[in-house]
């Protein structure tokens, strides 16, 4: 036996009642435009809106901290109360046992954000059998 095909129920499209949300062109429409040529007001009216959005957002991304840069940040500062007025590598730094720092790599990224804070100094020491490498120590 067949199965007789029920149509699908029409479905309603989404219209905007909310002032805010009220756009006189689609992004779809104004892609067609430019390619048209068929440029005019309300074109240049759409691409303004769409670059005050673009913007605000961006501005809003420069202005806030990610939750890893937050942790970064806190961790900085424990790194910066460990160090001494003694130089340390960044080896010696994540061999403190800092909670937190858990490579080389962590601690050396830490401590340069802490030198491009005016937290930390750095210099160049020699290490026995690795050559020349930076040292930290507190400002």
């Amino acid at each position: 036996m067949r199965r007789e095909k029920t149509p699908l129920p029409k479905i309603k499209l989404w219209v905007a009642t909310d002032a805010r949300k009220v756009t006189t062109m689609t992004k779809r429409e104004f892609l067609n435009s430019i390619i048209n040529g068929t440029l005019n007001d309300e074109t240049a009216e759409f691409a303004a809106k769409e670059l005050a959005q673009i913007d605000a957002g961006l501005e809003k991304r420069r202005n806030t901290l990610s939750p890893t840069q937050e942790a970064n940040l806190k961790l900085v500062e424990l790194v910066v109360e460990a160090l001494t007025e003694e130089p340390m590598t960044a080896t010696q730094v994540y061999e403190l046992g800092i909670e937190g720092v858990t490579s080389v790599q962590k601690a050396s990224s830490l401590l340069r954000m802490a030198v491009k804070s005016d937290l930390v100094t750095v210099s160049e020491v020699a290490v026995k059998g690795k050559g020349k490498q930076k040292a930290y120590a507190k400002a």
